[in-house]
């Protein structure tokens, strides 16, 4: 991880986007979940694992942005534990757009200023 809690959330962005746009295997992982209409049971140790996972990052999203309202590096009155479901509601929200519709816009292209964007939902104050 990173040194502060704003430096950590950046790079898991940086990742995840990064990871999307350009790591085939990692596009196909979220394809396959998304895009299953009918879950079997085949898929239960999957959906198990990601359910877990999910909360993980969750979590993961409520301790940092805990963190960084203690270190004043983000300003609101909102609870943490919401504010970790934002971040990942956002990102799965890219993510799920941009594999529905590539066409619509270029995620790499896009990075920047989905990164710009994620940190005003947070309240992060200019650095």
């Amino acid at each position: 991880m990173r040194e502060t809690p704003v430096e950590a959330m950046d790079h898991f962005i940086e990742q995840w986007l990064g990871l999307l746009a350009n790591n085939r295997k990692y596009r196909q992982s979220f394809e396959i979940l998304l895009n299953k209409t009918e879950l079997t049971d085949a898929m239960s140790r999957t959906l198990k694992r990601e359910r877990a996972l999910t909360k993980s990052i969750i979590g993961l999203f409520q301790d940092l942005v805990g963190r960084a309202v203690e270190e004043g590096t983000i300003s609101t009155q909102e609870d943490p534990k919401d504010l970790g479901l934002l971040c990942y509601t956002y990102l799965m929200g890219i993510t799920q757009t941009w594999l529905f519709a590539p066409k619509l816009f270029s995620l790499k292209k896009e990075m920047p200023f989905f990164q710009r964007q994620f940190w005003t939902l947070l309240g992060r104050k200019s650095p």
